[in-house]
C-alpha cells in the first residue's frame, strides 16, 4: 500500500515540475510574443504571459496531476491564483533575504528559493488547493 502511494505522489512531483516547466514556457512565449509581435509594453506584457502561466498550470493542476475533480473549478482557481501570487511574494522576499542579508551569491539565492519553492508548492498545492475531500 505505502508503496502504492509513494509511486503515486513520485509520478504527481514529476507531473507538477512538468507543469512548472511548461508554464516557464508559457510565460516565455507569450511576453515575448506580445511584446515583440503586437508591441505592447514589456510590463504589461509580462503579466499577461504570467497570467496566461498561471492559467496553463491550474488546468493542468487540477485536470491531470492531482485531478480533482471534488471542488468547483472558479473556487480552486481563485484559491490557485492567490495561492500562486503569496507563493511568487515570498519567494522574492526569500531571494532577497538570502542575498541582502545573508550574502548569498544572487543567482544562488533565485536557484535555493525556486527549488525550495517547488517542493512547498507542491505539498501544499496537494493538500490543500487539489485535496480530494
Amino acid at each position: 500500500m505505502f508503496c502504492n502511494s509513494s509511486l503515486a505522489s513520485r509520478k504527481q512531483l514529476s507531473s507538477f515540475g512538468l507543469v512548472g516547466v511548461l508554464g516557464l514556457g508559457a510565460n516565455l512565449v507569450v511576453t515575448a510574443f506580445v511584446s515583440e509581435a503586437i508591441n505592447v509594453a514589456v510590463e504589461l506584457a509580462y503579466l499577461m504571459g504570467y497570467v496566461s502561466a498561471l492559467v496553463i498550470g491550474f488546468v493542468l493542476c487540477r485536470y491531470f496531476v492531482f485531478k480533482t475533480t471534488n471542488y468547483t473549478p472558479g473556487a480552486q482557481l481563485t484559491a490557485f491564483v492567490i495561492s500562486s501570487t503569496i507563493f511568487r511574494g515570498l519567494e522574492y522576499g526569500a531571494s532577497l533575504f538570502l542575498h541582502v542579508v545573508l550574502g548569498v551569491n544572487y543567482l544562488l539565492a533565485i536557484v535555493i528559493v525556486a527549488v525550495g519553492g517547488f517542493f512547498l508548492k507542491f505539498a501544499f498545492y496537494r493538500s490543500h488547493i487539489f485535496a480530494k475531500t
